[in-house]
Parts: structure tokens; sequence; C-alpha cells
């Protein structure tokens, strides 16, 4: 067997040959050689390769020597990579996935084809998600800022899965943090560093509509006033249900959708939505297209 330096020794003989179109056989065959008797002087069979590979080489000698120069060829993103229905399945974990019916995915991204948009989703009797609204929302600054009240804060809105809290869905709730008001608000049933979250997708209050499309809020997800009311209304009355809990990691509720067991292994379940979110920060390629069959009815198609 051949070495691998010894390979290399050859392959380096190839291409210094290849540009050589009167070399003959014997000065191939001896390229290699440091002196008489040297075994790299090949002969035989070994010889052959050589020969050939060289006059391989002489009759297109530009695809050798640029071959490590060419650029890679770009392939179009994969469906998983770019589709947001595709991306949420995939980040789903399959233990989970068949519990819930509406999805709600959010791009927090700054920009790009679907930043600061809202998909919802719907599972069809196939099992497949339909799009069914597509609305401009308003996700956190993304800066360290002072609330109205001097206290020290990071206006975020973390990526993740996300389910519902069914015990805390208001008409109108009033944040203190920054003294506003948030109408139709749905908050996250989310444990964060040990304490409840006081994230939430509401209403964009008076005077936020306009920033809709764009990073403003504290950390909460906005969305126009008649898509949040619609959203609220729509998942109280249709999607009620057992729902896994998930598990804690830390002192937070885990943002990867594992859900808590039992003893036994089974997952445990609890009343809620089954509503999930996914939060992400990326931009995408292309908006998705939106479900023939939800073009009628509901709330406004924003795009």
């Amino acid at each position: 067997m051949w070495t691998r330096a010894y390979r290399a020794a050859l392959l380096g003989a190839v291409l210094a040959m290849s540009g050589t179109a009167s070399a003959s056989a014997a000065e191939i065959r001896g390229s290699l050689a440091s002196g008489p008797g040297d075994p790299m002087a090949l002969t035989g069979d070994a010889g052959e390769i050589v020969v050939s590979a060289v006059r391989a080489a002489q009759a297109a000698p530009a695809v050798l020597q640029n071959a490590e120069a060419q650029p890679a060829v770009e392939t179009a993103p994969a469906a998983e990579d770019s589709d947001p229905a595709a991306r949420l399945l995939a980040r789903t974990p399959d233990e989970i996935e068949g519990y819930f019916d509406l999805y709600l995915y959010v791009s927090k991204a700054e920009a790009g084809p679907i930043a600061q948009h809202m998909f919802v989703y719907q599972r069809d009797a196939a099992g497949q998600l339909a799009l069914i609204y597509d609305w401009p929302v308003s996700t956190g600054r993304e800066k360290r800022e002072r609330t109205p009240s001097g206290r020290k804060t990071y206006t975020h809105t973390p990526e993740g899965i996300f389910k519902l809290d069914p015990n805390r869905f208001h008409k109108l709730w009033k944040s203190r943090a920054w003294n506003a008001d948030m109408p139709w608000t749905m908050f996250f049933d989310l444990i964060e560093n040990g304490g409840m979250s006081g994230l939430a997708i509401h209403a964009a209050g008076r005077g936020k509509i306009s920033q809709l499309g764009r990073r403003a809020s504290g950390g909460c997800i906005r969305l126009a006033p008649e898509n949040a009311e619609f959203l609220f209304k729509l998942i109280q009355k249709n999607y009620a249900g057992l729902v896994p809990v998930l598990a804690m990691e830390g002192d937070t509720t885990s943002l990867v959708g594992t859900p808590q067991r039992l003893d036994d292994g089974s997952i445990v379940l609890t009343y809620g939505y089954r509503v999930l979110m996914h939060i992400e920060d990326y931009p995408g390629v292309a908006l998705p297209e939106i479900s023939i069959a939800a073009t009628a009815g509901g709330a406004a198609q924003s795009r």
C-alpha cells in the first residue's frame, strides 16, 4: 500500500508534469527520482498509472490547475431553513406536537422579508399546517433602558417555544412597569428567573399602532387592536384543551419545548390552550402564501 506522503508526491509529479506536453513516458516515470535506483523512479504498473494520469492532465491542464480556485456553488435554502411552518415544526419536539392545533410563528428580526410578522397556522384534518393569518407586530427594542419609574431593564423578546397562560387572559391590563394600557392581553405561560413572566401578546396602545412592523415594545408582542381582539376571542372559543406542562430548566421554563414527565415517563398534562408560539430572530427568505381557505372572513390580512 502507498503511504499518504507517497500518494501526495505522486500527485505533485502529475501536476508538475501536466504542463509539459512534450514529456516522454520515461521522463514522466523518472520525474520523482532523486538518483539512479531511487524507488521513486516508477516502473511497471505504478509507472503506467502515473503516465496515464499525466497524459490526462495534459489534455485539460486548466481543470487541474484551477480546481481549488473555483468558488462554491450557492444552493437555495432547504424548506426547513426558509418556510416558517417548516421551521417551527422542525423545532417542535415530536412528543408534544400533536397536542397543539394553532401555531403562532413570530419573527423578531429587525429587517428582512418576514421580519416583525406573526404568522398564524391552523392544523387541518390531514395534520398539515395552513397559514390563515399574517399580521405585522412590534417586538422588543432589544436595548438596555430605564422604565418611567427609573428601573433598569432590558427591552428583550426572548426566542423559543412558548404556551399561553389560560389564567391570564385580560381584555384590558395595565403595565405598571411602563405605565401603559395593554388591551386584549394574553400572557405567556412562562416562569422566568423564578418569577412569573410579564411578557404577553397584546394590542398596540394609543400612539403605538404606527410602529407595527418594527421593533418598538418593551418586550411584549404588539398587534393591531383588531387582530389582537380577534386572536384573543378565537383562542378562548376554539382552542381550550389538555396540553403538556413544559419542564423547568433551572429557575426558567424550558424554551425548547421539553415536557415535564411523571415517574412512569408519561407527559404531565394540564388544562390550557392548544396554542404553541415560536419566536425566532430570523429574517426569512420570502413571505409565505396564505391558504386560499383562510381568505374568507376573519381579521385583516395585513402584509
